[in-house]
C-alpha cells in the first residue's frame, strides 16, 4: 500500500493488511438500514445478499441459538461468530450437504469429524460442537488470528499457511469477509 511505502518494521505488510481488515470490518459495522450494504458510490458487495431478517433462516437461527450460545461459552468463542459461520456455510440448514461432502450447520467434513471424534454431523448440537472445536483448534494454531483461522476453516490450512508465510491476506478472503459481516449483523441484531 502506498501510505506504508518505506515502512521497515518487522511485519510491515502484516500491519498494513491488518489495517485494511480493520477498515473492512468498520465499514461493515457502519452499514445502515440498507440491508447490510454500505451506501457509498462504487461499492460492490461480495456477499450473496443482505442478511435475511425474517422467514425460515431467522426462525432456524432462533432454534439453534441456545446450542450456539452454550457451545460458544464452552469454547470461549463469540456466539455471533458461530452464528456468522453457520449463516454463511449453511444458511441454518441442519441437513445441508456441500458438493465437497461437508455436512450440517457448520459444514464439517466427515474426515475432520472423525479426527475430532465428533458425533452425528446432521444433528445440530453435534455439528455445532464439532465446528466450534475445529475453529478453536485453528485459532490456537494461528495465534488467535481470526482471518487465518476462518480461511483454514473454509478451505483447509494450506491457503492460510501460505498467506501467513507471505504476510498477506488469504486468497479466500471473500469468505472471511462474509463471515465477519454476518458476525457483525448478529452482534448488532441477534437472530431477528
Amino acid at each position: 500500500m502506498r501510505f506504508m511505502k518505506g515502512y521497515k518494521a518487522p511485519f510491515g505488510k502484516l500491519v498494513c493488511y491488518t489495517m485494511l481488515l480493520m477498515a473492512v470490518v468498520m465499514a461493515a459495522i457502519k452499514c445502515t438500514a440498507t440491508g447490510g450494504v454500505p451506501n457509498y458510490p462504487g461499492y460492490r458487495s461480495i456477499a450473496a445478499g443482505p442478511i435475511e431478517t425474517g422467514g425460515t433462516s431467522s426462525s432456524r437461527c432462533f432454534e439453534v441459538a441456545p446450542v450456539v450460545h452454550a457451545t460458544a461459552e464452552l469454547h470461549e468463542l463469540e456466539p455471533a461468530l458461530l452464528l456468522g459461520i453457520i449463516r454463511v456455510e449453511s444458511n441454518f440448514d441442519a441437513s445441508a450437504r456441500s458438493r465437497a461432502g461437508a455436512l450440517g450447520l457448520m459444514q464439517v467434513m466427515p474426515a475432520t469429524a472423525k479426527h475430532n471424534r465428533c458425533g452425528n454431523l446432521l444433528h445440530p448440537h453435534d455439528n455445532v460442537v464439532c465446528g466450534a472445536r475445529v475453529l478453536t483448534q485453528l485459532l490456537k494454531r494461528y495465534d488467535g488470528n481470526l482471518v487465518y483461522a476462518l480461511s483454514a476453516y473454509h478451505a483447509g490450512s494450506s491457503l492460510a499457511n501460505k498467506a501467513r508465510s507471505e504476510s498477506r491476506l488469504p486468497s479466500n478472503f471473500g469468505y472471511v469477509e462474509k463471515v465477519l459481516m454476518a458476525r457483525n449483523w448478529y452482534l448488532r441484531y441477534g437472530c431477528q
